[in-house]
Order: C-alpha cells, then sequence, then structure tokens
C-alpha cells in the first residue's frame, strides 16, 4: 500500500481525505477519514468491457505503473494497460489538501481499431462507511440533472460524480446484484437499480468512451452528512 497522505491537524482529525493506493494494483483502495484508523472505502476502480467477449477489471487484469508527482505533492500518476495492449488507461489522483474530497482525472485511450466505438467504462466503488461493509445503503440520484452515486451510513455518507455524466448508473448488494456481478456474468450494464438499503453494497457508473481517447474527471468526496429524506 502506498499512502497518498498522511496529514492531519493538530488535533488529530483530518481535514482532507487519506487515500491509499495500492502499489502492486494501481488502485485506490482506502479512504480515511476523519482519523487514520476510519477507513471509509474498501476499494475504488475501473471495469472494462467491449459488451460481448471480455470483461476486465482493473485490479485483477491490467498491468500498472505508479511514480508519485512530487515529494510534497498530494497526487499520483498511474499507468495501466491489459495484456496485449488493446487499450490504456491513465489517471492522476489527488487528494484536495483542504477538503475531504478526492478527484480523479482519468485518459483512456483504445489502440486496437476493432475497439474503437466498441470499449465501455465503468467505475465501480465498495463503500465501507463508519469502518464497515455492513448496514450501507446506496442510491442514485440527480443533482443538476446529472446522476449522481451516493452511499450512507449512520450519518456518513459519499457520492460519486463525473465531469462527463454518467451513461448508466446502478447500485446493488456485492456479489448478488452489484455492477460488477452484472458485468461479469453479462458483458454489460442489463441491471439499473436506484437504491439498495441496508447492505454490503457496491456502486457502478458507465462513462462515456468516445472515439479512440477521451478524458474525464471522477470526484469521490466523503464526510460526515445528515442524512435527508
Amino acid at each position: 500500500m502506498v499512502p497518498l497522505e498522511q496529514g492531519r491537524s493538530r488535533h488529530g482529525v483530518f481535514r482532507r481525505l487519506a487515500p491509499l493506493v495500492h502499489a502492486l494494483r494501481g488502485i485506490v483502495t482506502e479512504l480515511y477519514f476523519p482519523t487514520l484508523d476510519r477507513p471509509q472505502l474498501r476499494d475504488l476502480e475501473f471495469l472494462f468491457t467491449d459488451g460481448s467477449t471480455f470483461f476486465h477489471e482493473e485490479k485483477r487484469d491490467l498491468t500498472p505503473s505508479i511514480a508519485r508527482i512530487g515529494d510534497d505533492a498530494l497526487a499520483y500518476r498511474v499507468h495501466a494497460e491489459p495484456s496485449g495492449g488493446r487499450y490504456r488507461l491513465r489517471k492522476t489522483v489527488v487528494s484536495h489538501p483542504h477538503l475531504p474530497c478526492l478527484l480523479m482525472r482519468v485518459h483512456l485511450e483504445v489502440t486496437d481499431p476493432t475497439l474503437v466505438g466498441r470499449l465501455r467504462a465503468f467505475v465501480l466503488a465498495a463503500p465501507h462507511l463508519a469502518v464497515g461493509g455492513w448496514g450501507n445503503t446506496a442510491s442514485v440520484r440527480t443533482l443538476l440533472g446529472h446522476p449522481v452515486l451516493l452511499a450512507e451510513k449512520d450519518g456518513s455518507a459519499l457520492a460519486i460524480a463525473a465531469s462527463r455524466p454518467f451513461v448508466r448508473s446502478s447500485v446493488g448488494y456485492v456479489g448478488e446484484s452489484d455492477g460488477w456481478t452484472d458485468l461479469h456474468r453479462h458483458r454489460d450494464l442489463t441491471w439499473e437499480f436506484d437504491r439498495a438499503p441496508d447492505g454490503n453494497v457496491a456502486l457502478t457508473g458507465e462513462l462515456p468512451v468516445a472515439g479512440a481517447t477521451t478524458e474525464f474527471t471522477s470526484g469521490s468526496p466523503s464526510a460526515k452528512a445528515r442524512r435527508r429524506r
């Protein structure tokens, strides 16, 4: 595990997220907030499929290289690609210096001409709010006309949105109705559930992929929040 940011206030409470980037897999594996003993996320990664012949999971099927941007920078660059190099994923993971927010700038390049127009990309997050996978409630909400993936538990909340809005989105229970299970089984997001209450849940959003290259920014804020009904 490579700590992206380990700073804290003089009271021991984080004013920003402290994520870990897995040194071998290249994915964000934990977000700590408000203290170093309070992980709020199991992992956040990308999934890929052509809709029919393959399903790739970033942490299992892509080989990453990881580089820190600078000694004082709260950021990493990750380059990854699958065996055969049919496409390349480049992302910059940045922890906001003053707010509990994680930003990822992602560039996807399709190098295999037969995949242009066919490759699909998805973001997958497994929230473990309040230090546990149990009892999380996931939902798909709309903010300013765009879908937002949301998880809540015991007054804590995590939201994920993208600068280029999700084409499709779904939430579900891990291993049963979540996006990973759907994509692994069908090579497509055939289930579009907008709520999964009180369980071990996962959030999935399909990102628009246009042509041979595409770029977008994904944000993942996590903070104490009141439940709104």
